[in-house]
């Protein structure tokens, strides 16, 4: 009788939670509608993006069980997906630092080859064999129909003169030759250090607009950045929590996209290093959370592809060393396969491939920029609204809990570092010829992880 009370009670503990958090949602949805409302028609080759879009990341997702196979590496979907990027950017850096200077068609096409002949091998649901075979012959039609792909090029005028300039060009040269001439070539030497930090978000769509078109030039278009809101999705799906709470998540999430056109174009419509950062960093920090079904041979062969996330997105992937080496403690086996990357990265950036005219880090000190910072972050309705229901809610939890959850501790920590050194950038070192407003990309690297927060706060843990 006891025990059915404390069940009956912790029910209705849930339900009023649940309520709250669906009520907090609610100007989000009324800013929703009437955002969709206001749009114009939404063209035929958009809606034709989104499901080619939606093919290509399928036809990844089930060649990364395939090369998970490969690699005796038993992890969830989001996860396998996020680790055949990382997996083929590493072996990609392997040869680079080799001076194997072999062509990315051949590198990719290898790799697709073999996660595909094991995914059929090795994959137990025929349906999902034979559905895996009906996208390959899709997207095998795309590839020889160039004319029809050609309608999709973006036909705008970029947010962000970072995509023109910088990122585009360092995509190019991956798409077209490989991974070592971006460090051969760099696009400017002045931003040398930071363009050359973010190469995995190029290789990332390189790898994307290969799998579409082997034979062609490269092309822009949306349906390559769409293949993140579909790994949004599944994400979400994949979190150990209940249903209510995944539905509430991917409610504020949709919220957020449609309410917010800059962050819905940073994060899944451009070419921006930012949605494959901040995505692929929740991911990596939510299957390492909690590492017991792995083994230490695993974990060791994950850690080394982890390791080169260091070349994704400043400070984001500085999160990812601080957590597994001074929060999960890892050994000095582990601690030493992480390592490699950025070894990697120094070896290139600092002896091998050293700029000729690099940027100073120390420029100066300029305190008033934190002020303009500020300000424009001010303006931004949405996320000052989410900045209170953060507060208000670890407020509760605190009450209902007596204390803090360790994933609240961690996404709490995680912000108030990126914010310290959002500040130490500006004010030390990108003091001038910098747009301030730059500083916005930088907070959203923590996006997924504090939309899980807002969340699970009320629950006390994240896991179930």
């Amino acid at each position: 009788m006891l025990k059915n009370i404390q069940i009956k009670n912790k029910l209705q503990k849930n339900e009023y939670r649940a309520r709250l958090l669906i009520l907090i949602q609610v100007p989000l949805i009324i800013k929703s509608v009437q955002k969709l409302v206001s749009l114009n028609d939404f063209l035929f080759i958009e809606i034709q993006s989104i499901l080619l879009s939606a093919c290509l990341f399928l036809f990844i997702l089930f060649s990364s069980k395939g090369l998970m196979y490969l690699l005796k590496l038993n992890v969830s979907n989001a996860f396998s997906y996020t680790l055949f990027f990382l997996a083929s950017f590493t072996m990609a850096n392997f040869l680079a630092i080799a001076n194997i200077d072999i062509s990315f068609f051949y590198f990719y096409l290898v790799i697709l080859v073999l996660s595909n002949i094991a995914f059929l091998i090795f994959e137990n649901n025929y349906q999902l064999k034979i559905f895996q075979s009906i996208i390959l012959i899709i997207v095998g039609m795309v590839n020889f129909n160039r004319t029809y792909l050609n309608q999709f090029i973006f036909n705008r005028i970029e947010q962000s003169g970072d995509v023109e300039l910088l990122i585009v060009p360092n995509i190019e040269k991956i798409y077209n030759s490989n991974v070592l001439q971006v460090f051969q070539n760099p696009v400017s030497d002045a931003g040398f250090f930071h363009i050359n930090f973010t190469i995995f978000g190029n290789y990332y769509f390189a790898t994307l607009a290969k799998t579409l078109s082997f034979f062609g030039e490269f092309l822009t278009t949306n349906i390559l950045p769409y293949s993140l809101f579909y790994l949004s999705l599944l994400f979400i799906y994949e979190l150990k929590i209940d249903t209510t709470l995944k539905l509430l998540i991917l409610s504020l999430h949709l919220n957020i996209l449609i309410i917010n056109p800059w962050i819905r174009y940073l994060l899944n419509n451009s070419y921006m290093t930012e949605g494959s950062a901040a995505l692929f960093f929740v991911i990596i920090f939510y299957n390492l959370f909690d590492d017991k079904t792995h083994s230490n041979l695993k974990l060791k062969t994950v850690y080394l592809f982890v390791g080169f996330f260091i070349f994704s997105k400043l400070f984001v992937s500085l999160f990812i060393f601080i957590f597994l080496i001074f929060i999960k403690k890892c050994s000095l086996q582990d601690f030493s396969t992480l390592l490699i990357g950025p070894l990697f990265i120094s070896y290139f950036m600092f002896i091998k491939y050293p700029p000729d005219n690099p940027r100073e880090l120390i420029s100066g000190v300029n305190t008033t920029i934190i002020q303009n910072i500020l300000k424009y972050w001010l303006e931004d309705s949405i996320w000052l609204y989410a900045i209170l229901c953060s507060l208000v809610l670890t407020l509760i939890q605190f009450v209902l809990f007596k204390k803090i959850d360790l994933f609240s501790k961690y996404v709490l920590m995680f912000n108030a570092l990126n914010l310290i050194l959002i500040f130490i950038l500006y004010t030390f070192s990108w003091t001038e010829g910098v747009d301030f407003q730059s500083s916005y990309r930088y907070m959203l690297q923590n996006y997924y992880l504090n939309l899980i927060y807002a969340v699970t706060v009320l629950r006390g843990k994240i896991r179930e």
